[in-house]
């Protein structure tokens, strides 16, 4: 069995075995339950954002969202959530104790935090960016462009297979949080990575300080120390450059504004204004 300083042997030995997993890949899935507790909490956190994310339960139970439907939790259990699918913002408060490895995919890189909650608190255990882990994000936009659902989840699962193999084979090479200056280099460099490709679609400060794993006031110093403009700064300009290339390619006001996210082509309009 592969050894790993960041996983215990049980860890380690359930994610070597896929066909233990339990996956969930949206709310129209078998196996979901009602739970007026979770149901009221997520009420009052709805969340969502632009990247795409994995989460394996490897201790534990409890319930998770995907989407509207709530799903008890044990280990192995696998949720794969696709931009913008809505889910458990945090661990809630009321979550019994358990330990949960999230993957999420951003740009050309891949990041993979655990965190455990003990006693209706949680916190980061580890966290690091995969190398080498630009095949799995071409298999997830892959699978997401398949319009077979049995393909598309035979795809999705093996993006999985392919984070969980980069964790136990380099996890304990990866740039670490514990490493500093590295690891904070690295997380900042995926970010951008993101940003590029979403051209800021969905993001914000909040959204990508989670996705980085710090709070926003800390994200935001983290990003502006390393990159020398504000995190609004950067998504403008990669906006603007996006903007142009459509602009450029024969698209209309309101095409781009839908392809930017923006609320409507009013609003893109005097956004594009004040920046030309």
């Amino acid at each position: 069995m592969a050894e790993s300083r960041l996983l215990c042997a049980v860890e380690a030995e359930l994610l070597l075995h896929p066909e233990r997993w339990t996956p969930v890949f949206g709310d129209g899935c078998p196996g979901a339950v009602q739970d007026e507790h979770h149901a009221r909490w997520l009420q009052e956190r709805p969340h969502s954002h632009a990247h795409p994310e994995i989460l394996v339960i490897v201790a534990g139970k409890g319930p998770h969202a995907h989407g509207e439907a709530i799903y008890p939790c044990h280990p192995g259990r696998a949720f794969f959530f696709a931009p913008f699918d809505a889910h458990d913002a945090e661990p809630a408060p009321h979550l019994p104790d358990a330990r949960q490895l999230w993957f999420a995919l951003h740009g050309s890189r891949a990041t993979a935090r655990m965190i455990e909650i003990a006693r209706g608190r949680w916190r980061r255990d580890w966290a690091l960016v995969l190398p080498a882990s630009q095949d799995a994000v071409s298999q997830w936009r892959r699978a997401l462009e398949t319009d077979a659902s049995e393909l598309s989840r035979l795809r999705l699962m093996a993006v999985a297979q392919l984070l969980v193999a980069t964790l136990l084979e380099a996890g304990d090479g990866a740039a670490r949080e514990d490493d500093g200056g590295d690891f904070q280099q690295a997380v900042v460099t995926a970010i951008c990575d993101h940003i590029e490709e979403t051209a800021g679609r969905g993001d914000d400060l909040a959204s990508l300080a989670r996705l980085a794993g710090y709070s926003k006031y800390h994200f935001a110093r983290l990003f502006k120390r390393e990159t020398g403009v504000t995190v609004l700064q950067y998504i403008d300009t990669c906006r603007l450059t996006r903007t142009r290339e459509l602009l450029a390619a024969g698209r209309t006001y309101a095409q781009t504004a839908d392809a930017l996210g923006f609320s409507s082509p009013q609003s893109f309009s005097r956004w594009y204004q004040q920046r030309k």
